[in-house]
Order: C-alpha cells, then sequence, then structure tokens
C-alpha cells in the first residue's frame, strides 16, 4: 500500500475515533471528519463511502489487529500469546481502550451501529479460526451456525461487561466465557 494512502487512512481513522470520545455516532458527519482529518471530500470518498463504512474499517482494525498482534503496546503484551483466552482478552481490553471509540459507541446511542458491525467482524474471524471439523459436539453442528453462535455469544458477553461499568477483569471475563463454550468441544 502506497504511503500517502495508508497516511490518509490513518488521519481518517484517527478522526473518526477522536469525534467518537466527544460526540455521539448518529450525530458525526462525514464533513466533520473530514474537517479533523484536514483532508478533501474527494479525498475522503476515494477511501470510504460515508461515516458507517470507516466504522467498519476501525472496527475490523482492531479485529485484524487482536488476531496478529506484532508488539507490546502500551499498557499490554499480547504479541507471544495464541491462546483463546489470549485473544479474547485482548479484544476485550481494546473494547474498554478509550482511544479505539468502541468504548464511546458501546455507551452512545448508536450501540447498535457497533454491534453489528463487530458481529459481522467477529463471524468472519470466528470462522477463518474454526478447524474445518471441529472436536467433540461442536462438530456435529453446521460451521456457519456455530460460528455465528460463538460470535453472537462473544459479542453478548462484551456489550454485558461494558454496560456493567467494566468493573471484572478482562481475563476473567475471558475465562467465564470459555467455561461456557468449551464444552461444545469436547466429548
Amino acid at each position: 500500500m502506497d504511503r500517502r494512502f495508508d497516511r490518509t487512512e490513518r488521519a481518517i481513522a484517527k478522526a473518526f475515533t477522536e469525534l467518537l470520545c466527544t460526540t455521539s455516532y448518529a450525530s458525526i458527519t462525514t464533513s466533520e471528519i473530514i474537517e479533523r482529518a484536514g483532508i478533501g471530500r474527494s479525498t475522503f470518498y476515494a477511501h470510504y463511502h460515508g461515516k458507517d463504512d470507516v466504522l467498519r474499517t476501525v472496527v475490523q482494525s482492531i479485529c485484524d489487529h487482536v488476531l496478529s498482534p506484532v508488539g507490546p503496546e502500551a499498557g499490554h503484551d499480547f504479541s507471544d500469546h495464541r491462546t483463546s483466552e489470549a485473544l479474547i482478552e485482548h479484544t476485550l481490553l481494546h473494547l474498554r481502550d478509550c482511544e479505539s471509540g468502541m468504548r464511546a459507541l458501546v455507551f452512545s446511542d448508536s450501540a447498535d451501529a457497533l454491534a453489528r458491525c463487530l458481529r459481522e467482524q467477529l463471524i468472519a474471524h470466528v470462522e477463518a479460526l474454526l478447524p474445518q471439523v471441529p472436536p467433540g459436539n461442536a462438530g456435529k453442528m453446521n460451521r456457519t451456525f456455530l460460528a455465528e453462535f460463538l460470535a453472537g455469544s462473544f459479542l453478548d458477553t462484551a456489550l454485558r461487561w461494558a454496560r456493567d461499568g467494566f468493573a471484572e477483569n478482562p481475563a476473567f471475563i475471558a475465562e467465564q466465557f470459555l467455561l461456557a463454550v468449551r464444552p461444545m468441544f469436547h466429548g
């Protein structure tokens, strides 16, 4: 990818997430994103169709990052951890993080937009991680149903945790989620 293209994408994502921390998703306009990013309207539309497209890209970026961390980040380092617990905990940490803008969306009037977008991304990532024939009872299930069930259950767990004010440690939430779904992959 060309550096200017990449720099523009980062500027748009940064502007969008900054706006999410101060403005409800429903109130954010593409004009505000464009102005904050310091780009022209035609440049914005060369990259995105609108703010929903930016949201999808930001959520996809977070999901991709969680699956392939490249090094330590401020406050955590999952670059050497590839377990289910680590993937889930890392995802939860980014949901709780104010900088990603996801936390603002959870509590905004447009939490449904985040949930739809996050659900799509989670389903795609779960499908990619599932073995072709999962072990245990999960292997007897329709693969699409299984991926949608796991993604939906995780999303519901994460949103409940957020509504509870992120009171529990992300590692604890990850452990609880896995305690609920692991039996599907045995006997």
